[in-house]
Protein backbone atom coordinates (compact mmCIF):
# COMPACT_ATOMS: atom_id res chain seq x y z
CA UNK A 1 0.00 0.00 0.00
CA UNK A 2 2.87 2.39 0.80
CA UNK A 3 4.50 1.74 -2.58
CA UNK A 4 1.19 2.28 -4.41
CA UNK A 5 0.59 5.50 -2.49
CA UNK A 6 4.07 6.76 -3.39
CA UNK A 7 3.46 5.98 -7.08
CA UNK A 8 0.09 7.73 -6.93
CA UNK A 9 1.62 10.85 -5.40
CA UNK A 10 4.46 10.75 -7.92
CA UNK A 11 1.94 10.55 -10.78
CA UNK A 12 0.02 13.53 -9.45
CA UNK A 13 3.23 15.55 -9.08
CA UNK A 14 4.24 14.59 -12.64
CA UNK A 15 0.95 15.96 -13.99
CA UNK A 16 1.29 19.07 -11.84
CA UNK A 17 4.70 20.03 -13.18
CA UNK A 18 3.97 18.95 -16.77
CA UNK A 19 1.74 20.63 -19.33
CA UNK A 20 -1.35 19.63 -17.29
CA UNK A 21 -0.85 22.19 -14.58
CA UNK A 22 -3.22 22.42 -11.66
CA UNK A 23 -4.01 18.70 -11.28
CA UNK A 24 -3.42 18.68 -7.54
CA UNK A 25 -5.57 21.73 -7.03
CA UNK A 26 -8.39 20.28 -9.11
CA UNK A 27 -8.32 17.22 -6.82
CA UNK A 28 -9.13 19.46 -3.83
CA UNK A 29 -11.19 22.36 -5.26
CA UNK A 30 -12.90 23.17 -1.98
CA UNK A 31 -9.58 23.67 -0.24
CA UNK A 32 -8.00 25.98 -2.79
CA UNK A 33 -11.13 27.51 -4.28
CA UNK A 34 -10.04 26.73 -7.83
CA UNK A 35 -11.65 24.24 -10.16
CA UNK A 36 -9.72 25.22 -13.26
CA UNK A 37 -5.94 25.09 -13.33
CA UNK A 38 -4.23 28.47 -13.02
CA UNK A 39 -2.13 29.91 -15.78
CA UNK A 40 0.99 29.46 -13.72
CA UNK A 41 1.98 27.45 -10.67
CA UNK A 42 1.18 29.21 -7.42
CA UNK A 43 1.50 28.52 -3.71
CA UNK A 44 -1.29 25.91 -3.93
CA UNK A 45 1.11 23.53 -5.58
CA UNK A 46 3.44 23.52 -2.59
CA UNK A 47 0.55 23.21 -0.15
CA UNK A 48 -0.96 20.25 -2.00
CA UNK A 49 2.39 18.56 -2.51
CA UNK A 50 3.36 19.06 1.14
CA UNK A 51 0.00 17.70 2.28
CA UNK A 52 0.45 14.60 0.14
CA UNK A 53 3.92 14.02 1.58
CA UNK A 54 2.61 14.47 5.13
CA UNK A 55 -0.19 11.99 4.50
CA UNK A 56 2.32 9.53 3.05
CA UNK A 57 4.52 9.95 6.14
CA UNK A 58 1.61 9.22 8.47
CA UNK A 59 0.70 6.05 6.56
CA UNK A 60 4.32 4.86 6.54
CA UNK A 61 4.88 5.56 10.24
CA UNK A 62 1.62 4.06 11.53
CA UNK A 63 2.84 0.43 11.67
CA UNK A 64 6.04 1.55 13.43
CA UNK A 65 4.13 3.56 16.01
CA UNK A 66 1.72 0.71 16.62
CA UNK A 67 4.48 -1.84 17.16
CA UNK A 68 4.33 -5.60 16.89
CA UNK A 69 2.22 -7.33 19.54
CA UNK A 70 4.05 -10.01 21.45
CA UNK A 71 2.56 -13.29 22.58
CA UNK A 72 2.67 -13.32 26.38
CA UNK A 73 4.94 -16.00 27.83
CA UNK A 74 3.37 -19.07 29.32
CA UNK A 75 3.14 -19.07 33.08
CA UNK A 76 2.75 -22.01 35.38
CA UNK A 77 -0.95 -22.96 35.24
CA UNK A 78 -3.00 -23.09 38.38
CA UNK A 79 -4.01 -26.56 39.51
CA UNK A 80 -7.52 -27.19 40.73
CA UNK A 81 -9.25 -30.35 41.86
CA UNK A 82 -12.76 -31.16 42.96
CA UNK A 83 -13.31 -31.97 46.62
CA UNK A 84 -16.36 -32.48 48.78
CA UNK A 85 -16.12 -28.85 49.84
CA UNK A 86 -15.90 -27.58 46.28
CA UNK A 87 -12.86 -26.64 44.19
CA UNK A 88 -9.49 -26.53 45.95
CA UNK A 89 -6.23 -25.15 44.62
CA UNK A 90 -3.31 -27.57 44.62
CA UNK A 91 0.25 -26.44 45.10
CA UNK A 92 2.71 -28.04 42.62
CA UNK A 93 5.23 -30.24 44.44
CA UNK A 94 7.56 -30.98 41.49
CA UNK A 95 9.54 -28.73 39.12
CA UNK A 96 10.03 -30.05 35.58
CA UNK A 97 13.53 -29.43 34.20
CA UNK A 98 12.95 -27.99 30.69
CA UNK A 99 16.57 -28.60 29.67
CA UNK A 100 16.22 -32.38 30.06
CA UNK A 101 12.51 -32.77 29.29
CA UNK A 102 10.52 -32.80 26.06
CA UNK A 103 7.10 -33.26 24.54
CA UNK A 104 7.42 -35.07 21.20
CA UNK A 105 4.91 -35.92 18.48
CA UNK A 106 5.34 -38.39 15.64
CA UNK A 107 3.38 -39.90 12.77
CA UNK A 108 3.60 -41.41 9.30
CA UNK A 109 3.66 -39.30 6.12
CA UNK A 110 3.69 -41.09 2.76
CA UNK A 111 4.99 -44.22 4.45
CA UNK A 112 7.85 -42.42 6.22
CA UNK A 113 7.97 -41.52 9.88
CA UNK A 114 8.24 -37.89 10.91
CA UNK A 115 8.75 -36.48 14.37
CA UNK A 116 9.04 -33.14 16.11
CA UNK A 117 9.05 -31.40 19.48
CA UNK A 118 7.34 -28.37 21.01
CA UNK A 119 9.83 -25.69 21.97
CA UNK A 120 7.65 -23.71 24.38
CA UNK A 121 5.57 -25.38 27.10
CA UNK A 122 5.06 -25.35 30.85
CA UNK A 123 3.80 -27.93 33.32
CA UNK A 124 2.46 -27.68 36.85
CA UNK A 125 2.82 -31.02 38.64
CA UNK A 126 1.23 -32.23 41.85
CA UNK A 127 2.03 -35.93 42.04
CA UNK A 128 2.19 -38.24 45.04
CA UNK A 129 2.54 -42.03 44.57
CA UNK A 130 0.78 -42.46 47.92
CA UNK A 131 -2.12 -40.21 46.90
CA UNK A 132 -2.89 -40.98 43.26
CA UNK A 133 -6.52 -39.75 43.45
CA UNK A 134 -5.22 -36.34 44.53
CA UNK A 135 -2.51 -36.16 41.85
CA UNK A 136 -3.00 -33.72 38.98
CA UNK A 137 -0.80 -32.39 36.17
CA UNK A 138 -1.66 -29.39 33.99
CA UNK A 139 0.35 -28.65 30.84
CA UNK A 140 0.20 -25.65 28.52
CA UNK A 141 1.80 -25.91 25.07
CA UNK A 142 2.32 -23.35 22.31
CA UNK A 143 1.59 -25.39 19.15
CA UNK A 144 3.15 -22.72 16.95
CA UNK A 145 6.58 -23.61 18.37
CA UNK A 146 6.53 -27.13 16.87
CA UNK A 147 9.84 -28.02 15.21
CA UNK A 148 10.36 -31.03 12.95
CA UNK A 149 13.62 -30.10 11.24
CA UNK A 150 11.69 -29.51 8.00
CA UNK A 151 10.68 -25.89 7.27
CA UNK A 152 7.78 -26.95 5.04
CA UNK A 153 6.34 -29.09 7.83
CA UNK A 154 6.93 -26.41 10.48
CA UNK A 155 5.21 -23.70 8.42
CA UNK A 156 2.30 -25.99 7.48
CA UNK A 157 1.65 -26.99 11.09
CA UNK A 158 1.02 -23.34 12.02
CA UNK A 159 -1.74 -22.98 9.41
CA UNK A 160 -5.49 -23.03 9.95
CA UNK A 161 -6.30 -26.65 9.15
CA UNK A 162 -3.56 -27.88 11.47
CA UNK A 163 -2.70 -26.12 14.74
CA UNK A 164 -4.08 -22.71 13.66
CA UNK A 165 -1.51 -21.18 15.99
CA UNK A 166 -2.59 -17.59 15.34
CA UNK A 167 -6.18 -18.20 16.47
CA UNK A 168 -5.36 -20.76 19.16
CA UNK A 169 -1.88 -19.96 20.50
CA UNK A 170 -2.14 -22.32 23.50
CA UNK A 171 -3.16 -25.97 23.80
CA UNK A 172 -3.93 -27.47 27.19
CA UNK A 173 -3.43 -30.96 28.57
CA UNK A 174 -4.96 -32.23 31.80
CA UNK A 175 -3.65 -35.41 33.41
CA UNK A 176 -5.79 -37.01 36.09
CA UNK A 177 -7.28 -40.30 37.28
CA UNK A 178 -3.84 -41.75 38.02
CA UNK A 179 -3.56 -45.43 38.81
CA UNK A 180 -0.79 -47.98 39.38
CA UNK A 181 -0.13 -50.62 36.72
CA UNK A 182 2.07 -53.71 36.58
CA UNK A 183 4.98 -51.83 35.02
CA UNK A 184 4.35 -48.22 36.00
CA UNK A 185 1.42 -45.81 36.05
CA UNK A 186 -1.50 -44.77 33.90
CA UNK A 187 -3.29 -41.42 33.70
CA UNK A 188 -6.14 -40.05 31.64
CA UNK A 189 -4.74 -37.38 29.29
CA UNK A 190 -7.31 -34.85 28.06
CA UNK A 191 -6.04 -32.60 25.28
CA UNK A 192 -7.85 -29.37 24.38
CA UNK A 193 -6.74 -28.14 20.95
CA UNK A 194 -8.64 -25.62 18.79
CA UNK A 195 -11.74 -26.07 20.97
CA UNK A 196 -11.67 -29.83 20.33
CA UNK A 197 -11.13 -32.12 23.31
CA UNK A 198 -9.93 -35.73 23.27
CA UNK A 199 -9.12 -38.06 26.16
CA UNK A 200 -6.76 -41.02 25.93
CA UNK A 201 -4.86 -43.15 28.47
CA UNK A 202 -1.21 -42.21 28.94
CA UNK A 203 1.03 -44.99 30.27
CA UNK A 204 4.31 -43.91 31.83
CA UNK A 205 7.25 -45.13 33.86
CA UNK A 206 8.44 -43.18 36.87
CA UNK A 207 11.55 -43.55 39.01
CA UNK A 208 11.96 -41.44 42.13
CA UNK A 209 15.43 -41.24 43.68
CA UNK A 210 15.35 -38.91 46.65
CA UNK A 211 14.26 -35.51 45.35
CA UNK A 212 14.82 -36.37 41.68
CA UNK A 213 12.31 -38.11 39.41
CA UNK A 214 12.76 -39.42 35.87
CA UNK A 215 9.77 -40.22 33.68
CA UNK A 216 8.78 -41.31 30.20
CA UNK A 217 5.42 -42.16 28.68
CA UNK A 218 3.28 -42.00 25.57
CA UNK A 219 -0.24 -41.89 24.24
CA UNK A 220 -1.94 -41.81 20.82
CA UNK A 221 -4.45 -39.23 19.57
CA UNK A 222 -6.61 -39.16 16.44
CA UNK A 223 -6.15 -36.34 13.91
CA UNK A 224 -9.81 -36.56 12.97
CA UNK A 225 -11.04 -36.10 16.53
CA UNK A 226 -8.80 -33.06 16.96
CA UNK A 227 -9.67 -31.61 13.51
CA UNK A 228 -6.06 -31.70 12.26
CA UNK A 229 -5.49 -31.73 8.50
CA UNK A 230 -9.11 -32.52 7.72
CA UNK A 231 -9.33 -30.16 4.73
CA UNK A 232 -6.51 -31.63 2.66
CA UNK A 233 -6.34 -35.21 3.98
CA UNK A 234 -9.52 -36.25 5.84
CA UNK A 235 -9.14 -39.92 4.89
CA UNK A 236 -5.55 -40.27 6.02
CA UNK A 237 -4.33 -41.04 2.49
CA UNK A 238 -1.13 -39.06 3.01
CA UNK A 239 -0.74 -38.80 6.76
CA UNK A 240 -1.86 -41.52 9.17
CA UNK A 241 -4.73 -40.58 11.45
CA UNK A 242 -2.86 -41.74 14.56
CA UNK A 243 -0.44 -39.26 16.11
CA UNK A 244 1.79 -40.46 18.93
CA UNK A 245 2.63 -38.02 21.72
CA UNK A 246 5.48 -38.97 24.03
CA UNK A 247 6.95 -37.26 27.07
CA UNK A 248 10.18 -37.77 28.95
CA UNK A 249 12.40 -35.87 31.30
CA UNK A 250 13.37 -35.18 34.86
CA UNK A 251 11.80 -33.31 37.76
CA UNK A 252 12.96 -32.05 41.14
CA UNK A 253 10.89 -32.13 44.29
CA UNK A 254 9.93 -28.66 45.53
Amino acid sequence: MIILLALHVAGAVKHEISAEEGVLKRMLPGLFGQVKPPARRGHGFFTAFGGALAFFGIIAAAPLLKGTPETPPLTEPQLETSTEAGTATLVPNWDIDPATSEIRFSGIYEGNQFTGTFQDWTAAVHFDPDDLPGSVIEVQVKPGTAKTGNKLYDDSLKEGEWFDAETYPVAKVHLGKFEKTDDGYRAEATLLLKEHAASMPLNFHLTIDGDTATFDGKTVFSRKVLDLGQSSDPGGDWINDAVTVSVKGTATRK
